[in-house]
């Protein structure tokens, strides 16, 4: 989107260039303009490309993605992309290998029920997981006593290393 923004800003920049050095009056330059008035100190000469991008926050210059068309494109929530997992990999085959678990949330045994986010978070941090854990069962529930599942899932428990 910014390098869109760049070259459209460098493009408008060189057509306003073009239209003041073929002296085309400036009426017919900028026919919506009301106050002819003012006048810069150096008319002959036409500002630096600094000089024209000085205020592109404030100014609207007319032209398709302008700042603030990226700005409120960049404020817009993505639309969730999905991905692939390879099925010979390291993460398929530890995804595989919780199969018949029950009470799964988030990663699942099955990719293709997972949602979105879920399949992100195994193929980011799944290789990570199983070289330190073995696979993504880092905890058995079996061997923790109720109290405390119950208390890691009130999250009043902060981990330290």
């Amino acid at each position: 989107l910014l390098d869109e923004f760049e070259e459209a800003e460098a493009e408008d920049y060189m057509t306003v260039k073009r239209d003041f050095e073929s002296r085309k009056p400036a009426k017919q330059r900028h026919p919506d303009m009301e106050d002819w008035t003012f006048m810069p100190e150096d008319p002959e000469t036409f500002f630096s490309f600094e000089e024209y991008t000085k205020y592109r926050e404030e100014l609207n210059y007319g032209y398709e993605n302008e700042l603030a068309e990226v700005y409120e494109k960049l404020l817009e929530k993505p639309n969730e992309m999905s991905i692939d997992c390879d099925d010979n990999g390291n993460v398929k085959v530890a995804l595989n290998s919780l199969d018949n678990q029950s009470g799964l949330k988030g990663i699942l045994d099955n990719w293709y029920s997972m949602e979105p986010y879920w399949k992100w978070v195994a193929q980011l941090y799944g290789p990570e997981m199983i070289e330190r854990f073995g696979g993504f069962r880092i905890v058995d529930p079996g061997l923790l006593p109720m109290g405390m599942i119950s208390l890691f899932r009130s999250g009043r428990v902060q981990w330290q290393e």
